[in-house]
């Protein structure tokens, strides 16, 4: 079993009272973290960490209490975390040829769907694509092998190219009054390449309705997208970066239309967790030039997260129930003491 020793916790400065701690001496290809967010209901939940080891390809799971990481899986072609406020991990293994389930015993999985080009989770939901044409789409129902097809070939719609990526959001609590809160429905939107009436080949972003096969566009407005952020634990909210400004444009249900919302960023990531009785609706964003930044709509501002200790910018970042993970350039995971 791989350990790791205290002697071997790297502790990076971001002030006076606050650190990045490294988690494992091995390097780790991605993370997955599946967690819900931690409630009055069960006040000993803590978010759970997985990562895919470099040299191997096989998926470990941390232990909080002991510090160790243990083998939960075996190599796959994608592993990722499903299933809103009580989520779930799956993968998909090296081949494409089936879609698994972790049990929450050390390598134990049970087969759920049959042959996937790509696998998504987050909103509540767990979606797979046809290995042969990324448009058709289809939703987990949370019984093995019964999947619903949500999304048609592309053949069926003119103009439209390929499938850049799929995020799904949604899934947390909508705060209100009392508690529990009520769930914020799941939403999937998806990014694909349009041909515009100028014979442009733009970004576009489609919703999906909740109606099997039928999806909407939203409309952008002259604007070129070529990545979707909004996974995890949020309002159901939906950022798109502009390809020529690198700025982040935020989806509004009631304008229907995109909103500027976020300086240029290279990865962002919602997040929610719960203090006491009260929501709050997190969102981290990475700059292109390493700086990291947190938002707490509660607090309704920017808040800079110390990164001066790396070389180099970080790799990814991960948020769930709260909590704050990175990986870096190295390929080293951190979580973040504040």
């Amino acid at each position: 079993m791989l350990t790791l020793s205290l002697l071997g916790v790297l502790l990076l400065a971001g002030g006076a009272s606050a650190a990045w701690e490294r988690l494992w001496d091995e390097k780790v290809d991605s993370v997955v973290l599946n967690g819900r967010i931690s409630s009055q209901e069960d006040p000993d939940y803590t978010v759970r960490v997985f990562a895919v080891q470099s040299e191997t390809g096989d998926i470990y799971r941390y232990a909080e209490t002991t510090g160790e990481w243990t083998k939960v899986g075996n190599p796959g072609k994608k592993f990722v975390s499903a299933g809103g406020v009580d989520s779930r991990l799956y993968g998909l293994d090296p081949a494409g040829m089936g879609v698994y389930e972790f049990s929450g015993t050390a390598m134990e999985w049970t087969q759920v769907g049959g042959p996937a080009g790509d696998i998504y989770g987050g909103g509540g939901f767990l979606y797979a694509t046809n290995p042969e044409d990324g448009w058709e789409v289809y939703r987990y129902t949370g019984t093995p092998w019964e999947w619903v097809q949500i999304g048609e070939r592309s053949p069926s719609r003119p103009n439209m190219g390929q499938i850049v990526d799929y995020m799904a959001s949604g899934g947390g609590y909508l705060a209100g009054m009392g508690f529990p809160y009520e769930m914020i429905p799941s939403k999937l939107y998806l990014l694909a390449e349009r041909v515009n009436s100028e014979g442009v080949t733009i970004g576009v972003v489609l919703k999906y309705s909740g109606t099997p096969l039928n999806w909407e566009i939203l409309q952008g407005g002259g604007l070129d997208f070529d990545a979707l952020f909004g996974d995890g634990f949020n309002a159901g909210a939906v950022y798109a970066r502009d390809y020529h400004t690198r700025e982040l444009y935020r989806w509004s249900e009631d304008a229907e239309s995109w909103e500027r919302a976020i300086d240029p960023a290279k990865i962002v990531v919602a997040d929610q967790s719960i203090d006491g009785s009260s929501v709050h609706n997190l969102l981290y964003r990475l700059e292109e030039d390493g700086d990291l930044w947190m938002r707490d709509d509660t607090v309704g501002s920017w808040t800079k997260i110390d990164t001066s200790a790396w070389r180099n910018p970080l790799k990814g970042i991960y948020a769930a129930g709260g909590e704050l993970y990175a990986l870096s350039e190295a390929g080293y995971v951190f979580r973040y003491v504040p």
